[in-house]
């Protein structure tokens, strides 16, 4: 394959690249120049290797430079303390986050992204943006599938707290 070739088969994944790094990024700005950065990128390992599947490629093109340049200093401003989830409901793993989002303004939504810590935000955004499965967000990311289910648990439970301010069931 040529790089043209890169170019055509990357078309097809530009929208799920951009909503992926706007969801990360929380910034339009950011984002076009996160997506320049996975294409430029791409296109550089391309010409040594040629992946099999190109959109899992591609997604791990993107969270490998979010973890790099876009989170501070690979750890999270926004530390969450495990006690804070102690009394949130257990149901709350099981709501609805598009049809909550459908209710806010893209930047309300973006404003909401941003508060959610980097690790709970990325398996979020595979999950919820992109509908990817616990293994498939596993393989994704180099972490087990029971890690993914508990960040989106808490990730799920944060935005619960940040919408209802509630920080118990009672």
């Amino acid at each position: 394959m040529t790089g043209n070739t890169l170019v055509k088969e990357a078309v097809r994944y530009y929208d799920e690249l951009y909503n992926l790094s706007l969801r990360l990024t929380c910034s339009f700005r950011k984002a076009e120049k996160m997506l320049q950065h996975i294409l430029k990128e791409a296109a550089v390992f391309y010409e040594y290797h040629e992946p099999v599947d190109i959109r899992k490629w591609l997604l791990r093109i993107s969270l490998n430079l979010y973890s790099r340049f876009y989170t501070v200093n690979n750890s999270d401003k926004n530390d969450f303390i495990d006690s804070a989830f102690e009394n949130i409901p257990g149901y709350i793993d099981k709501i609805n986050l598009q049809e909550t989002f459908k209710h806010l303004s893209e930047k309300e939504a973006l404003g909401l992204f941003a508060e959610i810590p980097s690790k709970l935000r990325v398996v979020l955004v595979l999950k919820e943006v992109l509908n990817m499965n616990y293994e498939e967000i596993a393989e994704l990311t180099d972490i087990p599938a029971g890690t993914v289910a508990v960040r989106l648990g808490r990730a799920r439970k944060f935005i619960y707290i940040k919408l209802t301010g509630k920080t118990s069931d009672a």
